[in-house]
């Protein structure tokens, strides 16, 4: 099973995987070092209404 050509093959494919997830890790720490939100989507005076209002027990 010494295939020179499989073995160059399947180096690029770990290269290739292994680029990705470095540059996965890389977004996912970008993202965490963001600055958070500081206002909230929806004041809490503001309660949330569903769009379809459930009318009763039919």
């Amino acid at each position: 099973m010494d295939d020179p050509a499989l073995d160059h093959e399947l180096g690029f494919e770990l290269l290739l995987v292994a680029a990705l997830h470095e540059e996965a890790e890389r977004l996912l720490r970008d993202r965490s070092e963001a600055r958070p939100r500081t206002a909230p989507l929806r004041p809490k005076s503001m309660p949330l209404q569903r769009q379809y209002p459930d009318h009763g027990v039919r």
